[in-house]
This record gives C-alpha cells, structure tokens and sequence, in this order.
C-alpha cells in the first residue's frame, strides 16, 4: 500500500493505493472540531484542507534511509507527521471488573480515544463521547442493556452508539473477534 499525502496550511490529509492482490484494510479516525449547533457548516468551510497539491511519497528520504527512520519517528511522535502504529505500539490496558479484557489504546487524548480489542464477553459500559466502532476480525453482537438490543456485527460492519449508551460487547462464537472503535470526545 502506498500512502499519498496532501498538505494545506495547518493540515495534513492522505490517500493510498494499494499496489497488490490481497486486501488492505485501512482505518482512520479523526475527531471534528466541535461547532455549535447552530452553526451552519459553510462558515466552517475555510478551514477544510485544500487538496490541490499531492506527494507521492518522501523523495527527500532518498538515499538517507533506513538511517532517517528514528529521527522522521521522533518528528512524527511529537505532532509533525504521519505515522504507522501497531498494536506494539499501544498503551495496554485491562478494562472491566467481572470480566477484564486487554484494551489497545493507539491514542488517549482529551478530544478522542481510539483502540481496538479481541474480545470475549465483557461488563456493560458507557462513554460520556459518540462511539463508531468497525469490526475487522470474526462476528461482534453488541448488547443494550437498557433497551435489550442486540446487533450482530461481522467483519467490514459498523455501528455508531451516542454517548452515554449502556452497551457489552459479546462474542458467541470459537473464533476470534476484533474490533477497532474511537470515542469522541471523551472516553471516561
């Protein structure tokens, strides 16, 4: 897969292709700037990135890689790029007090939280922020405590939940589930 960059003023957006047979899954999760309500979305319209200049990759690493990657990780590290991260990159974390489950953080912010997880059945929780969550590994059911929903989600399905909805995650099956998911704004 190769990713394309395109940059504006304070912005940085991308594209890829994917040069192969085999599929690529690719996930982002960006959390909007919050507008009033009553804000129409056209007096926003300004800051939306201009995509009018493209980069087909970093030429100017050129003969100077592999030994350019730990200092074009650090700049990304500290804001001032694009990264890759895999789950080795996480923070780890258990959550859940009848039935604790690992929990992957790519990121933990005040504006958004994003993870994934393999799961097994968990307690219900809820977030004070709007969840998407997008299944890429086996079949999910999500249970609404409150409303005693259920929603069966198999891989590439989706589903958003608004914030403060009770909600467990569940897996009936012998096979693996994962999900990737993100909460905005806030997790906790």
């Amino acid at each position: 897969m190769q990713v394309r960059r395109s940059s504006g003023p304070d912005y940085a957006g991308n594209f890829g292709y994917n040069f192969g047979t085999t599929e690529a899954l690719v996930l982002e999760a960006v959390a909007p700037k919050e507008r009033h309500p009553e804000m129409p979305e056209i007096e926003m319209s300004w800051e939306k990135p201009d995509l009018s200049q493209v980069v087909n990759g970093r030429y100017d690493l050129l003969g100077k890689w592999p030994a350019e990657r730990p200092a074009e990780y650090q700049k990304a590290w500290q804001g001032d790029g694009i990264m890759t991260m895999g789950k080795r990159d996480c923070l780890h974390v258990i959550a859940g007090d009848k039935t604790p489950l690992p929990v992957s953080l790519f990121v933990s912010s005040n504006e958004m939280t994003v993870e994934t997880m393999d799961i097994l059945p968990g307690d219900p929780e809820s977030h004070p922020g709007d969840e998407a969550l997008f299944v890429t590994q086996g079949r999910l059911n999500i249970y609404l405590p409150d409303s005693d929903d259920w929603y069966e989600l198999n891989r590439m399905d989706c589903l958003y939940l608004p914030e403060g909805t009770l909600h467990q995650y569940e897996n009936g099956t012998d096979n693996p589930a994962e999900f990737f998911f993100a909460v905005a704004p806030k997790y906790r």
